[in-house]
């Protein structure tokens, strides 16, 4: 998700919870198997340009309103993680790749006796003169 000012923009990225809910806590539609009492501003509109109050994001970590046959409730430790980052010139994309594919390690061993030095350079440039 990009949020872009003037001269800025800030870059929020999550694995975990990708859904968001903008402005504030929406209520949303419920499920057959809980209507016993309707919460206010239940069946609301979708919004729209210009219907936004405040500046607030919120992750919308759960969810569990479906009609199935178990309690609407959910128990548990979790961890949420979040990636940002702030950049004139922001690139969603690349950024939610690479938060999504990071680079992985590998350590291997030279099949030979005498391999690379333990210290060296990634690029060495010689003269040919």
């Amino acid at each position: 998700m990009e949020v872009r000012g003037e001269g800025y923009g800030i870059v929020w990225s999550s694995l975990d919870a990708p859904v968001v809910e903008f402005g504030r806590l929406w209520p949303g539609y419920v499920s057959q198997a809980h209507h016993c009492v309707t919460p206010p501003g239940y069946g609301h509109e979708f919004l729209r340009k210009g219907g936004f109050q405040r500046g607030h994001i919120y992750s919308y970590v759960m969810d569990n309103n479906f009609r199935a046959n178990f309690q609407p409730v959910q128990v548990g430790d979790l961890l949420f993680s979040y990636s940002f980052t702030v950049d004139p010139e922001p690139k969603p994309r690349d950024f939610g790749w690479g938060v999504s594919n990071p680079l992985i390690p590998v350590c291997i061993e030279s099949p030979k006796e005498d391999g690379l030095p333990a210290s060296g350079s990634f690029a060495i440039w010689t003269s040919l003169t």
